[in-house]
């Protein structure tokens, strides 16, 4: 009898030992390890020191952001507005304003760090106007383009005055003397106006000849009306040696012999002097 008392005592002892009580029931032992696996909570603080960037305007080169994070975790960027970021690359897309954000999401051990907002001011690129201009050209020379261009590849403003015009980039010669070009660009979002560009170059007269008509049979005592004209249109002169004198554009054949012509067309504005031409006719006898 004893002995089977002690017996179930030994058991009732084992299973309080082994098997402790909790709400509900018994618990397996399996349980208390898994307590023992729980994550812990939280984690340690972090930010995010950037350094200052640099002040920019549109085309110049991209650049590097240097930032770093106090958990020694890397970080990240993004970028909106006027300029783009390639991991910590920034290019610039305009004029304008850009904001870039570092950020650092944190890990098992530590919290996200605070974002930082970096803004950017992005100024205007400067231009330049590059005006070459022909040495010289002549009256009547033909249209002809002038290769202004500016450096930002924006279309110049290009205005003729003096002795010539231009329409577009076309420059039309209306006279001897001198052409005037001015050339200006305005600019526009992305770039300041470039300082306006001023030359000039001569315009030289133009050449010019005449054609002397004269033939037939002369006779002393006759006149013949001369007719010449010069390529340049302006009126031709007469003059006459020897048997016959000239009195304005009539030829008078006052005596037997030789006679000498010539015509000539003195220049004027445009034009240089025509090269004399002169022709000879004999006067003869009135049969």
């Amino acid at each position: 009898m004893h002995e089977l008392l002690a017996l179930a005592f030994s058991l009732v002892f084992a299973l309080s030992v082994t098997w402790p009580a909790a709400a509900g029931g018994v618990l397996a032992p399996e349980e208390e390890p898994a307590r023992a696996r729980l994550p812990a909570t939280g984690g340690a603080a972090q930010t995010i020191g950037v350094r200052p960037l640099p002040s920019t305007t549109y085309l110049d080169p991209d650049f590097d952001i240097v930032a770093t994070a106090t958990s020694g975790l890397p970080v990240s960027f993004s970028a909106s507005g006027d300029c783009a970021v390639t991991g910590s690359t920034v290019r610039l897309l305009s004029a304008g304003r850009c904001l870039v954000t570092a950020s650092q999401p944190g890990d098992s051990r530590y919290q996200p760090a605070p974002e930082v907002k970096i803004p950017l001011a992005i100024g205007k690129a400067e231009q330049r106007i590059s005006l070459p201009l022909p040495p010289a050209v002549t009256f009547l020379d033909p249209d002809f383009e002038l290769e202004a261009t500016s450096s930002s590849g924006l279309p110049l403003v290009l205005v003729g005055s003096d002795d010539c015009e231009i329409t577009g980039s076309t420059v039309r010669i209306l006279g001897a003397g001198t052409c005037s070009v001015s050339a200006r660009q305005p600019g526009d979002r992305n770039f300041t106006a470039a300082r306006i560009v001023e030359g000039r170059f001569p315009i030289a007269r133009a050449d010019q000849t005449v054609d002397l008509r004269l033939s037939g049979i002369f006779y002393r005592g006759t006149s013949v009306p001369l007719a010449a004209s010069a390529t340049s249109r302006l009126p031709v002169r007469f003059d006459a040696y020897g048997s016959c004198a000239v009195v304005g554009s009539t030829l008078n054949l006052v005596a037997e012999g030789l006679c000498a012509v010539s015509a000539d067309q003195p220049g004027g504005r445009n034009f240089n002097p025509a090269p004399t031409v002169t022709k000879n006719v004999t006067v003869l006898r009135v049969q």
